[in-house]
């Protein structure tokens, strides 16, 4: 009896956290087979009231229905990690490119990239990476999951950290929204 007590309690409590997230009206229409538009997604970039970076992950033929989606999330968490690491490298291109371009003026005073770009990642909050949706398709058991990140969150967390200079971080922070927006049109 306790223990069906406390399995209703966590399903509950799972229940009450994936409902906590908002969803838009664009995620929850259909496609013409049924399916949620967001299960058609490539991982990427969108702006909503917010600059989000998203990833979708998919799992099939796992009977167990917890595993399913416990798998499905770990793959949209997956796609999300590789999504920053694209954002991260167009930051990169970006302040080598300014650096070479400020090289032959003034004066340069720039930050050896290669630990920095690598240490970028680690911002990342992975705490703050929210499984917002999971489907199963009904007609083959394919499980997808969405998760999501928000650049503001990156970025509140990238000013706090000591390893990045005054110079790097202040660049990071001015360019990171029209990066952000040049991966959101692609």
């Amino acid at each position: 009896m306790k223990a069906t007590q406390q399995l209703i309690f966590i399903i509950i409590l799972f229940a009450l956290f994936n409902c906590s997230h908002p969803v838009t009206d664009q995620k929850l229409q259909k496609l013409d087979d049924g399916r949620p538009t967001w299960t058609s997604y490539r991982s990427g970039a969108y702006k909503q009231e917010t600059l989000v970076f998203y990833g979708v992950g998919t799992a099939k033929d796992i009977p167990n229905k917890v595993l399913l989606r416990i798998t499905s999330s770990n793959r949209a968490e997956a796609n999300l990690v590789h999504v920053l690491e694209i954002f991260i490298g167009k930051i990169r291109n970006a302040y080598m490119t300014a650096l070479e371009q400020k090289k032959n003026g003034a004066s340069v005073k720039w930050q050896h990239v290669g630990p920095v770009f690598r240490n970028m990642l680690n911002v990342v909050d992975r705490k703050k990476i929210q499984q917002e949706l999971f489907w199963i398709d009904p007609s083959d058991g394919t499980g997808y999951a969405l998760a999501s990140f928000k650049l503001e969150d990156f970025l509140k967390r990238f000013a706090t950290k000591q390893e990045f200079s005054s110079e790097f971080q202040t660049f990071v922070i001015k360019h990171a929204e029209q990066i952000f927006l040049e991966m959101a049109n692609e």
